[in-house]
């Protein structure tokens, strides 16, 4: 075989591992360009799912807060009406009874009145006017007399801040307050609690809130691995955080009480509600 044909062999071989090698990083390129286009999609789809799980539970929060505000107003315009009606119609008997019977008709005519005061309380907490008209601050402290009110169950308010309390919008104020007030209504009928201690932390452009019982608690263990034991309650605490790119932490032992965590990012170069919401710590 002459040289002639040797290197005519030599180009050929080397022509074919240029196709192949240059085929290959084809090959690569379009495989590393179908596997991102392939986790792009991927990252779309759960995007939008992510999108749509806030969208509904957005929209089923709206019909809640509607639902909440109708029962509102319909104890204020009918059942508080007739009760005050009903207490009218007491104290115009008055006059014409004497002795125990007196007494009597002066006690039903004061446990009138209070359920009266008792009725407007569980109103205003049910419409979401209270966060407009008085902050979160002011609301939870309102909140957290009617409960005490109507319970045994001590409840206790700290607020940690550097300066002044940060302004929130109404509606991330409005989520806040409703995840307290299923939290205390969680507690209420499931913990067997004497006290809780609710605790607001301003700190780094971040709220820290808990939540903590000393009531009878539970295994976390048993907790996690049985869905059913989740209450709605619960779920809803979550998902609400999730609404405020918050995150939720359960801490709780068998006899030893239970924490709710909470923490919300939030903005410093925000208002105050210095004015009008105080520290009761």
């Amino acid at each position: 075989m002459g040289e002639k044909e040797l290197n005519l062999i030599t180009t050929v071989i080397i022509l074919i591992i240029i196709i192949i090698i240059t085929m290959s990083i084809l090959i690569i390129i379009i495989l590393l360009f179908h596997r991102k286009e392939k986790e792009k999609h991927k990252y779309e789809i759960e995007f939008l799912n992510i999108q749509n799980q806030k969208y509904l539970l957005n929209t089923r929060l709206e019909i809640q807060e509607q639902t909440f505000t109708q029962i509102s107003r319909e104890i204020h315009d009918h059942i508080g009406q007739r009760l005050t009606l009903a207490r009218l119609y007491v104290n115009e008997l008055a006059p014409k009874i004497d002795g125990a019977e007196l007494d009597l008709l002066h006690e039903s005519s004061s446990m009138i009145e209070e359920a009266i005061r008792d009725l407007k309380s569980l109103s205003r907490s049910l419409t979401a006017n209270i966060i407009q008209t008085d902050g979160l601050i002011p609301a939870l402290q309102l909140e957290i007399n009617r409960v005490k009110k109507i319970t045994q169950t001590a409840i206790e308010l700290q607020i940690v801040h550097d300066e002044k309390i940060p302004f929130m919008h109404e509606e991330k104020e409005l989520i806040i307050y409703r995840i307290i007030q299923e939290a205390l209504q969680n507690i209420i009928r499931h913990a067997e609690a004497s006290n809780v201690l609710i605790c607001f932390i301003f700190k780094n452009n971040l709220l820290e809130l808990t939540i903590q019982d000393n009531g009878k608690g539970f295994n976390q263990d048993d907790f996690k691995r049985n869905r059913s034991t989740q209450s709605s309650g619960l779920i809803n605490l979550k998902k609400r955080a999730e609404m405020l790119n918050g995150q939720f932490n359960i801490t709780s032992s068998l006899g030893k009480g239970t924490t709710l965590s909470f923490k919300f990012p939030y903005s410093t170069n925000q208002n105050s509600h210095a004015d009008n919401q105080t520290n009761p710590a």
